[in-house]
């Protein structure tokens, strides 16, 4: 579906090339905040790391230990979990921003956002992977406390154009034989 609409589009799209500050801001906008992209970022590199197996929790000390979970009856194991993941997360990002940079930019955060899942299971098998309560408890409440904020943020201010507001100042105040000019051309419908 993917390469059928890329084709599609050929000729000039609304969206520009994407560039790596896209992805950044992809991710800014899956985690809602920098502090929450940060967070969620280190868990998330905690769980690959983790499902690299003993030898790489030596290097960290033994603080960090891969959960021992093994392949049991048709279940997969960690790392296998976590390479799903990864591939689950990489792939509906990727893909577009790849044939953004060599065909039509087709790129686009909403498009991505069966990725953001992914982001967060990961984020949470590297919480959990750790082994301590605490720790997941810590989490949780950072979790809880940057995204409280954000809550309260976005609804604190309004993010759309005042169309009620301006259309009823228009009706009032506008004469004969005035002139409406929107821009840009697809607000034409909201003032309609």
């Amino acid at each position: 579906i993917l390469y059928r609409h890329s084709i599609g589009i050929q000729n000039r799209f609304w969206l520009s090339p994407p560039t790596l500050n896209v992805l950044y801001d992809c991710f800014e906008l899956y985690s809602g905040s920098v502090y929450l992209l940060i967070l969620l970022s280190a868990l998330s590199l905690l769980a690959v790391v983790n499902s690299g197996g003993a030898g790489v929790s030596r290097h960290f000390g033994g603080f960090f230990k891969p959960p021992d979970r093994s392949a049991g009856e048709g279940g997969a194991s960690y790392a296998s979990s976590v390479f799903l993941l990864v591939l689950w997360l990489c792939v509906p990002v990727a893909v577009p921003f790849l044939i953004s940079l060599v065909s039509t930019p087709i790129f686009f955060y909403r498009y991505t956002i069966a990725g953001s899942l992914a982001f967060y299971v990961l984020a949470s098998f590297g919480a959990a992977g750790t082994g301590g309560k605490r720790f997941i408890l810590l989490v949780t409440g950072l979790v809880l406390i940057f995204s409280s904020i954000n809550i309260f943020g976005y609804y604190e201010r309004v993010d759309k154009p005042a169309w009620r507001a301006g259309i009823n100042y228009i009706e009032s105040n506008a004469g004969a034989g005035d002139v409406i000019v929107l821009y840009p051309w697809y607000e034409t419908e909201a003032a309609g």
